[in-house]
């Protein structure tokens, strides 16, 4: 959206603003103020749970104070104190990115549980899932936003606010309680990985490993000539490279699973491309086509694919060289 974007404002903003309607030109600033937003909504995400990279978390306490914050707590850096040290701890220490039950609120996660839950949680807030921030509090104050949070929370039964039973009930309950750090599937025993899929999405699985079989198995005599190439090898490594990637995926070790999920590729791109001259055989020679190039647009590729490749490379190193946050 924003190459379309670009090119329209440039074509009827610098080359030919006397030809731009008026109702285009606010469609146009509509569209960009949204992807503006949802640039910065990205951004916003993306650096959690710093504001300034290893230097200065959401919530406004620096990464080099960690220690003393831990040893003397919030309470005594909060300038101006109302009397309601639950309620100023929550302004300190969360307010800057949540709100009661509006802006990423804790609201949904903590109707229906009692004070205990909710200062277990925010102790364990560098656990959660979306690269919290490390509630460096005394258990005292974590029990004393706990208490503010606790009041303004809905006290019934989950049952009863989300009007649920059986199977229903226990999914929802284990969103709200157990899915802030916990993803069916997604930890070290991989036997889990299809426990909370419906049957529709197993289903759907099973008819597309159906249609790869059958879809191997139309190309019949092609078949045959496939198996006497070296391609046939380079499809069992293939296939070997991909369990193995899966595998590393589950065991969270990223690197080996990525260059083994990427070789697997390259090999599937063999194995098609000889298929595909395999069925061409006698009707056809790519090779023999002739080729024009075309330049410019392949610098223009090129040139995109680098800068790309740089953005990447910085994110990357910006991820990695994090320092992260201590328990």
């Amino acid at each position: 959206m924003a190459g379309v974007l670009g090119v329209l404002l440039v074509l009827f903003g610098l080359l030919l603003p006397a030809r731009l309607p008026r109702i285009v030109a606010v469609l146009l600033m509509v569209l960009g103020l949204g992807w503006f937003s949802d640039f910065e909504m990205f951004r916003e995400f993306i650096r959690k749970p710093h504001v300034i990279t290893g230097y200065i978390y959401g919530n406004g306490v620096e990464v080099a104070t960690t220690e003393q914050y831990k040893k003397d707590g919030y309470l005594k850096r909060v300038a101006f104190r109302t009397g309601d040290d639950g309620a100023d701890l929550f302004r300190h220490a969360c307010r800057s990115c949540h709100t009661i039950s509006g802006y990423t609120p804790p609201k949904s996660a903590f109707d229906g549980a009692d004070r205990e839950f909710i200062a277990s949680i925010i102790k364990a807030a560098h656990l959660l899932r979306g690269n919290m921030p490390p509630f460096l509090g005394t258990a005292v104050e974590a029990a004393k936003i706990a208490e503010h949070l606790h009041k303004q929370m809905d006290h019934r039964p989950l049952a009863e606010i989300y009007g649920l039973q059986g199977a229903g009930l226990g999914r929802k309950s284990y969103e709200v309680r157990c899915g802030k750090c916990h993803v069916p599937g997604k930890e070290s025993d991989k036997s889990k990985a299809f426990a909370d899929q419906s049957a529709s999405d197993l289903i759907g699985m099973v008819l597309a490993m159906l249609a790869g079989i059958a879809c191997l198995l139309s190309l019949l005599d092609y078949l045959k000539a496939f198996m006497r190439t070296p391609a046939i090898w380079a499809l069992t490594v293939g296939v070997v490279l991909s369990l193995g990637a899966l595998h590393f995926f589950f065991k969270k070790k990223f690197w080996p699973s990525g260059l083994m999920l990427f070789v697997s590729m390259l090999t599937m791109v063999y194995a098609r491309r000889t298929v595909r001259l395999l069925k061409l055989e006698g009707a056809c020679d790519p090779s023999s086509l002739p080729i024009v190039p075309q330049w410019s647009p392949f610098i223009l590729f090129l040139i995109c694919f680098v800068v790309m490749l740089a953005m990447l490379v910085y994110m990357f190193r910006l991820f990695f060289r994090s320092p992260k946050p201590q328990p």
